[in-house]
C-alpha cells in the first residue's frame, strides 16, 4: 500500500510543476514571466495567457498551422512530464505586433 502512495503522490507532486512559456524569435528564447502548472497546460490556458499579454485587446495572435502542430506536440510532452517548458515559434514581425511592450525582458533576453 504504502508503494502504490508514494507513486501516487509522485504523479501528483508532477502536476504541481511550474512550467514557464517561453517565446522562440529569431533563435533568441525570450521567457514570458508567465507559468503554468504541469495539470494545466493544454492549449486554450496558453492562448489565455498569450490573450492576457498581447498588446491590445482588439484582434488576436493567431497560431499558424505548423507553429500549432509543433505546440500541441510540446503541450503533449510537457503533460507527459518529458518536457519541462512551453515553447512557441513566432516571427519577429508577430513578436513585434502582438507581444514587445508586454512581455517583461531582461537585458538577457531582449531582441536587438
Amino acid at each position: 500500500m504504502a508503494v502504490l502512495a508514494l507513486f501516487a503522490y509522485i504523479e501528483y507532486a508532477k502536476g504541481e510543476d511550474e512550467i514557464p512559456i517561453i517565446f522562440r524569435v529569431d533563435g533568441k528564447e525570450i521567457d514570458t514571466n508567465f507559468k503554468l502548472l504541469r495539470k494545466s497546460v493544454t492549449r486554450s490556458e496558453i492562448l489565455g495567457v498569450l490573450g492576457m499579454i498581447q498588446k491590445k485587446t482588439t484582434g488576436r495572435y493567431e497560431i499558424k498551422n505548423d507553429m500549432a502542430y509543433k505546440l500541441m506536440e510540446n503541450i503533449n510532452e510537457v503533460q507527459k512530464g518529458k518536457k519541462d517548458k512551453i515553447y512557441i515559434q513566432i516571427s519577429r514581425e508577430l513578436y513585434d505586433k502582438y507581444f514587445n511592450d508586454k512581455v517583461m525582458t531582461t537585458n538577457d533576453n531582449k531582441l536587438d
